[in-house]
């Protein structure tokens, strides 16, 4: 405690908070719990001014619950805990218990609440609806799952788009996903999970669509495109290695073009891949180190 209090820890708070939490398991006697206490209330008052203090008022919570816990026994400190549940990790006891117990309408709420409290903390408000995810799974409510897995596509997550997905029998998930694919378009929310529910379902004229748009992205999905729009993949590949020829000034932006020649080259486009090498030779006629990195290339 005299080490934790020590004026050179005043921009270490970790340190001290992990120095004051040890001593919530070696306050044994009424004498040294009222003198970490008082300690324990003086650094309350010096914090709630500091840029964390939020972080920090909820480590000093959990010291005292600790202490609770240790000497006061398992309902005392449950009691502290719910009358504490503006602290993040004191909710997700309280949501951890509310699940094991199946008491799922108070998991809900809780997760509700914390959504609430934390409107303008978008990955908390996250948090709390992954548990409010978790709590309709256990329970059985396949509307609220299905409708909140829905939010977290719309939002880019493609995890959730799985964990949807396998909510259907096979015959009527055809009819469900292309209202998400439209849905995504319709807020121009090309995500990642976009293009990688475009892949999943084997959209690959949408795909398609989505690369002609976004030109360098054709390095990442070629191989998707090529067994059904090879002449179309290798159009693109061409006009994405003409685009970064404009802006490449140094021996490295050379490189990174040849190297999208070679693999060009590698998707099946040889012919292509030799006629942009001769395009180029002919267009960068005073940039001698590009014209080098152009003649090595072998394909």
């Amino acid at each position: 405690l005299r080490e934790a209090i020590h004026k050179y820890f005043d921009d270490w708070s970790d340190w001290r908070l992990d120095l004051l939490g040890t001593c919530a398991y070696l306050a044994n006697t009424p004498a040294l719990r009222e003198r970490l206490e008082k300690e324990l209330d003086s650094f309350v008052e010096k914090y709630k001014h500091s840029h964390g203090s939020n972080y920090e008022a909820e480590r000093i919570a959990e010291i005292r619950h600790s202490l609770i816990l240790n000497f006061d026994g398992q309902e005392k400190a449950q009691e502290f805990l719910e009358n504490n549940l503006k602290y993040t990790n004191f909710r997700i006891q309280a949501i951890s218990k509310a699940l094991s117990e199946k008491d799922y309408s108070r998991a809900e709420r809780l997760a509700l609440d914390g959504e609430e409290k934390d409107k303008d903390f978008a990955g908390l408000v996250s948090r709390w609806k992954k548990y409010r995810y978790e709590t309709y799974t256990h329970s059985g409510q396949l509307d609220k799952q299905r409708q909140l897995a829905l939010e977290f596509i719309l939002k880019g997550d493609f995890d959730f788009y799985k964990k949807l997905k396998d909510t259907y029998p096979k015959g009527e998930w055809f009819a469900v996903y292309p209202g998400i694919i439209r849905a995504l378009e319709e807020k121009k929310a090309y995500h990642g999970n976009y293009v990688s529910i475009l892949i999943e379902e084997k959209e690959l004229d949408k795909l398609l669509t989505y690369v002609k748009a976004n030109p360098s992205t054709i390095v990442h999905y070629y191989k998707h495109l090529l067994p059904v729009h090879k002449e179309e993949v290798y159009k693109i590949f061409v006009l994405f290695i003409q685009q970064e020829a404009k802006n490449a000034s140094s021996r490295s932006g050379y490189k990174r073009i040849c190297d999208h020649i070679k693999v060009l080259g590698k998707a099946g486009g040889v012919e292509q891949a030799r006629e942009v090498i001769t395009d180029l030779l002919a267009a960068n006629p005073r940039k001698p180190a590009f014209k080098e990195e152009l003649t090595r290339i072998k394909l």
